[in-house]
């Protein structure tokens, strides 16, 4: 039979082969009206219509989890958590007072009891109903998850005197630093302690936001070895009814930096992994990048997207090779939502797929880089950026500098909510390890070389990572006989951006969430 025919007629088949299956073991609860139809729930005093209509909500997206989430018994074994128990805890904090903006910070908060980057809440487009407070400043944890991590401004808004980007920050309302660090870990969903870590800096504000409510913050620390300290007003932020910038067209040039550095390094930034023509500008990229003496590609600040990235793996290898293994929750409820699961892999009886291999073939010969390479990371490198790492270190294609990769894998599947209007998602594949199979979920990738940023490079706004990974090549691979010490790098390579802020936090973190496909 000609196989385009027969992928069709099989496309044509799985909706009704998953609905009919559906049937079978969750009649009632194929669908959100369904699953709340079969609720009795009367409104009391503490809980009008609208509450019971959250709590119907709420109640559909833990049991949501509990039928596609890949890694449910997983976390519940190694955070000792009973999911089902502390949901009831949660359903029980939803009243008739309840606002939204404290209805989405409970489905944040419950996102972030699984320990898992993929696992997220992300509000609805219209935001106007929901009240927000931005500070000018924001945080960066530097060495997150480390027993000398440290809380800084990364950005401070123009009109802040004292503050400065590189203040280490000691006290925020009086109090030491970490107990608001220790309570923003639960607005967090990061899949390691150092990708908490360091998202629960981004965090503070909404924590400020729930304890303080509208209150000037103070923040104390130092500069330059003097103690600082400053009253940062909060804003009430509007929202004027314009909408995003639609990223469906996006080509993902914009993700893309490049350069040759002194002594020929080739330099090349990838701070997503999407956009419509991504595999193409990489390849373009590395044609370009092709008669460098070594090679540094900067990935600490992407988080993830798709597997465009197989066009640079593919330039680096002699043979194929796994990007790493994969398997799906057998779920009769993801089936329906992912048809082409049936397509894409193999199921049995067990409670998941058999193990898919994502395999890599390498790019003709005369394409393939054959000097050195050396991948920049941090706890930012997530999803699609930690298989892409991952991949590389198992295959031992180069070095790693920087710090531990997020840890993250899990092609997670959105569920949008009825009531709310907001959205929510789980993982939904494992990912392993390319030669040893290992889980990747909760682990990373380890560098081979720990550097970490320092409060020094943040406060003269150079990246100093870049220069050592430069001094690395030269002290290491130096083929031209200078073996420099003192790099000259384009001012636009070294300075950090520090951006006004404009938009609240929560905000800001939705968009960088969404990108988190793999």
């Amino acid at each position: 039979m000609n196989l385009r025919r027969l992928i069709f007629e099989r496309l044509l088949f799985i909706p009704l082969v998953a609905f009919s299956c559906a049937e079978k073991k969750d009649q009632n609860f194929d669908s959100f009206e369904k699953f709340a139809g079969n609720l009795v729930m009367q409104p009391t005093d503490l809980c009008d219509r609208d509450c019971i209509n959250l709590k119907k909500e709420f109640r559909y997206v833990v049991y949501t989890g509990e039928k596609i989430y890949c890694y449910w018994n997983e976390k519940q074994e190694k955070y000792k958590i009973d999911f089902k128990q502390l949901a009831n805890q949660f359903e029980e904090q939803i009243t008739s007072k309840t606002s939204q903006k404290e209805y989405f910070n409970l489905l944040v908060k419950w996102a972030g009891v699984f320990h898992d980057g993929h696992v997220n809440a992300m509000m609805r487009a219209d935001y106007s109903e929901l009240k927000f407070f931005s500070i000018d400043v924001r945080f960066e944890v530097l060495a997150p998850g480390t027993d000398h991590e440290k809380l800084i401004i990364s950005r401070a808004g123009s009109a802040l005197t004292n503050l400065r980007v590189g203040t280490v920050v000691s006290r925020i309302q009086g109090k030491d630093w970490k107990d608001y660090m220790n309570d923003a870990e639960k607005f967090t969903s990061g899949s390691t302690l150092q990708m908490r870590r360091r998202q629960a800096g981004n965090s503070i504000p909404a924590v400020l936001f729930e304890t303080e409510g509208i209150k000037p913050i103070k923040v104390e620390g130092q500069y330059n070895g003097k103690d600082v300290s400053e009253i940062v007003p909060r804003v009430l932020a509007l929202y004027d009814g314009s909408k995003d910038p639609d990223d469906s067209s996006a080509t993902g040039i914009d993700s893309i930096k490049s350069s040759v550095l002194e002594n020929n390094i080739g330099y090349l930034r990838i701070d997503e992994f999407g956009g419509t023509q991504m595999a193409k500008l990489l390849s373009q990229a590395m044609d370009a990048l092709s008669d460098t003496s070594g090679l540094i590609i900067d990935l600490r600040k992407n988080g993830g997207g798709d597997n465009s990235g197989n066009a640079v793996l593919a330039r680096l290898i002699n043979s194929t090779i796994f990007r790493y293994h994969q398997r799906v929750r057998n779920s009769e409820m993801l089936n329906a939502l992912r048809p082409y699961n049936l397509i894409d892999y193999d199921f049995s009886e067990g409670e998941f797929s058999e193990m898919k291999e994502r395999k890599i073939a390498p790019a003709e010969e005369k394409l393939r880089y054959k000097n050195p390479v050396l991948v920049l990371t941090s706890a930012y490198c997530f999803s699609a950026c930690d298989t892409f790492v991952s991949s590389f270190k198992e295959n031992k294609l180069g070095q790693i500098m920087g710090e531990p990769t997020g840890g993250g894998t899990g092609q997670p599947q959105h569920i949008e909510l009825p009531y709310s209007d907001h959205s929510f998602r789980y993982s939904v594949a494992q990912g392993y390890t390319a030669v040893g199979k290992k889980q990747i979920e909760g682990e990373g990738t380890q560098p081979d070389i720990l550097l970490e940023p320092t409060v020094e490079e943040r406060a003269l706004g150079k990246d100093l990572q870049l220069v050592k990974a430069v001094q690395y090549f030269a002290n290491n691979f130096d083929k031209t006989g200078t073996n420099s010490k003192v790099i000259a790098l384009p001012e636009n390579l070294l300075n950090v951006k520090t951006e006004q802020i404009k938009k609240p936090f929560e905000i800001e973190r939705d968009r960088e969430i969404r990108k988190s496909k793999d």
